[in-house]
């Protein structure tokens, strides 16, 4: 029947796009550091992640204040 088709493609297209979702395509896998359980990896992942917004805040601060304080460049 034609729903048996909808219900096989639907289930390939979810498996498909599940695979994609799941897939590390930055490569943090491999900048992980080795032999560090699931709770160190995760407070490593997350000093990272209030790392890097810490950096953007501070370089976004910095452009956003010569702006202002200095004119346009």
């Amino acid at each position: 029947m034609a729903v048996e088709g909808i219900v096989i493609n639907t289930d390939k297209a979810a498996s498909g796009l599940f695979r994609w979702a799941t897939t590390d395509h930055m490569g943090v896998a491999k900048n992980l550091p080795r032999g560090l359980g699931f709770w160190e990896e995760l407070k490593w992942l997350l000093f990272r992640l209030v790392a890097g917004i810490f950096y953007l805040l501070l370089t976004w601060g910095i452009v956003l204040g010569a702006i202002l304080f200095l004119g346009r460049p």
